[in-house]
């Protein structure tokens, strides 16, 4: 009678361990799938969604132009578009510096920041409003960070004091659209940290446009790409993106 007792008992326990062993793999496997679908589902978020960035200046008071955002969706590029209450959380959590000198600056340098801030946090891409895609790029933009050529200068006496006069900065980087495969890349950080360093060595902060440009503008853009090494960047032409409305921002005036 003992030994049909212990052979029951021991039965019994035998089959909570195989069903604790199957709910364990079970959980498991359930895991592994869901980390493949979000790892699959970033691949495909940092390949298809475009950042915009509207409503920096409080002056700016017409809705965001959707023209060329509709265009670009046909392309391929879902929309998101973020303002100054996003652009400001972005610089706080970036660096407590650049939060100490956000609300100093000027609109058009917060908008600068918050393009560089939205893609080095999430990857995908960023496309000024009057950006259109003239030529789908998305395959290349998986792997690689995309920068876009904006014009070839005729000569280096036209940059500003501060600017290298290097023969291959002929090659003016855009900065009203580019792309990162993924969050933190280096290169957009390199360019955070160095338009950290200048605007905080400007001695009454951005006054000009000079200032504008050389501090969070293009020629941020082309010297943190001209001055670092990145094996993973592609540069494109303006067969792939136009921008059909340059300088615009000089029409605003700071609110």
């Amino acid at each position: 009678m003992i030994l049909v007792i212990f052979f029951i008992v021991a039965l019994f326990v035998i089959a909570i361990i195989v069903s604790t062993v199957s709910i364990v793999s079970i959980v498991s496997n359930c895991r592994q799938r869901r980390q493949r679908r979000k790892r699959r589902g970033h691949k495909e978020h940092y390949g298809s969604t475009a950042v915009y960035n509207w409503g920096m200046n409080d002056t700016e008071t017409q809705p965001i132009p959707n023209n060329a955002m509709d265009a670009n969706k046909e392309m391929g590029w879902d929309p998101v578009i973020i303002g100054k209450k996003e652009a400001t959380e972005l610089a706080y959590e970036y660096s407590p510096i650049l939060g100490e000198i956000w609300s100093s600056l000027r609109w058009i340098s917060q908008a600068d920041l918050a393009r560089l801030l939205y893609v080095h946090k999430y990857g995908g891409a960023y496309f000024d409003t009057d950006c259109w895609v003239q030529k789908d790029f998305r395959d290349k933009a998986k792997d690689h960070v995309i920068l876009f050529i904006e014009r070839e200068l005729a000569g280096l006496n036209v940059l500003g004091p501060r600017e290298k006069k290097t023969k291959e900065r002929k090659i003016r980087i855009a900065n009203y659209a580019f792309s990162a495969p993924s969050p933190q890349h280096p290169f957009f950080r390199d360019a955070l940290n160095e338009a950290i360093r200048r605007l905080t060595s400007l001695p009454s902060g951005v006054e000009s446009e000079e200032d504008v440009l050389w501090s969070t503008g293009p020629d941020l853009i082309t010297s943190t790409y001209y001055e670092n090494s990145y094996p993973d960047i592609i540069r494109l032409g303006q067969e792939y993106v136009i921008h059909t409305c340059t300088g615009t921002w000089r029409n605003f005036t700071d609110s």
